[in-house]
């Protein structure tokens, strides 16, 4: 009971059933798009071929978040030097901050994600992206495909159907809520070490009007206090990212250092150190190697 009175059990039971009801209504057409990618998936290649291929590299991972602007120009001379995973809105961004990433990442199933592809050369990207995503995405001219499947605590029997239509060839690793995070998974499976975060705000300081109207806007603070708007989804990633941090081996032990160089919003905990974009470069050199060969030998 609340202090109204209200039998907040209920209310909560309500709220985990109709969440449970979104999600596999999700995941119905989740795995239409898997059933109808199939041959594409065949021709691809499992994420677990890149474990290791950047081992002891320092990764990025590039957001699509509002701040992005204010630092991605500085890996335009450096670029090759550290493999750089592009979440699938952020690439048009980091093209026209003269950056070429090496990688693509996307989580989404719908078809509007392939417009943030529209105009780049995606003969030269490796596509990292879920057996779920938009079959119009697996039709665009990609240098290669890399899948995976997502874990599902609450709808065990998608994640069991996914398995079993791959025929098992796709492994399955932890949903991670929003692109951001999946693209630092893949970065750990490669074994870039450290990684950093640009352009992760989970944030904006002017909401659209369509999100204004949307009853999900969230108040929220920057780090030097000022107003910032987010919405359940993006709160729910960063969660989701503390709680991994707090739990994988690798972070624990100090194997792998996660840095937040993100030039804004809300992602700030002890957790993952803030750490200018500027400063990691210096800190964290790079590679002379050849990021391409490094990946065509893998897959």
């Amino acid at each position: 009971m609340d202090d109204r009175g209200n039998d907040t059990r209920q209310d909560d039971a309500i709220e985990k059933t109709l969440a449970a009801h979104d999600t596999r209504s999700q995941h119905a057409q989740w795995l239409q798009n898997i059933r109808a990618n199939l041959a594409e998936i065949k021709k691809g290649r499992d994420i677990s071929r890149l474990r290791g291929v950047f081992a002891g590299i320092p990764g990025i991972v590039a957001g699509a978040g509002p701040s992005l602007e204010k630092n991605a120009g500085l890996l335009k001379d450096v670029q090759m030097k550290y493999p750089i995973f592009c979440c699938d809105r952020a690439m048009k961004r980091m093209t026209a901050a003269g950056v070429s990433p090496q990688i693509a990442v996307v989580a989404d199933a719908s078809d509007e994600t392939v417009a943030f592809f529209d105009d780049i050369d995606v003969s030269k990207i490796t596509l990292i992206a879920p057996t779920y995503s938009s079959p119009a995405m697996l039709r665009l001219n990609w240098r290669k495909k890399v899948f995976y499947n997502v874990t599902d605590d609450v709808d065990k029997g998608y994640e069991s159907a996914a398995v079993n239509m791959t025929e098992r060839r796709i492994s399955a690793i932890p949903g991670g809520v929003v692109v951001g995070n999946m693209a630092m998974l893949a970065a750990k499976i490669a074994g870039c070490a450290p990684i950093t975060f640009i352009g992760n705000d989970l944030s904006m300081t002017e909401p659209s009007e369509e999100l204004k109207n949307s009853g999900k806007l969230m108040e929220s603070e920057g780090k030097n206090g000022e107003k910032l708007y987010s919405i359940p989804g993006f709160l729910a990633a960063f969660e989701w990212l503390i709680k991994f941090a707090d739990a994988d081996p690798d972070v624990k032990s100090g194997r792998l250092k996660l840095y937040n160089s993100t030039e804004g919003g809300i992602m700030y905990s002890d957790k993952i150190e803030g750490l200018p974009l500027a400063e990691f470069l210096l800190q964290y050199k790079g590679t002379n190697k050849s990021l391409n060969t490094l990946l065509r030998s893998m897959i």
